[in-house]
């Protein structure tokens, strides 16, 4: 999955999260802390690898991205 997002502050850090929870299986929740702050184009892009809980063959999650200014959402489902 490609994660872009513009529009941010120069120099703020970001936190990822990931959320699924897929019924009678456990949920999987993973936070990311980027290193490197945003650039002064105010763009951050990055490729992310999300697999299903095992045993399900596809997954609905939940994407938070947490700025300086407020949360960024959105959610789908991958196979």
């Amino acid at each position: 999955m490609h994660v872009e997002m513009s529009g941010l502050q120069p120099g703020e850090h970001l936190t990822l999260v990931f959320y699924t929870d897929v019924a009678g299986q456990n949920s999987i929740r993973i936070e990311e802390f980027p290193a490197q702050p945003i650039g002064e184009d105010g763009r951050f892009e990055r490729w992310e690898q999300l697999t299903p809980p095992e045993g399900a063959t596809s997954a609905h999650w939940q994407i938070q991205i947490i700025h300086a200014h407020g949360v960024a959402c959105t959610d789908l489902t991958l196979p």
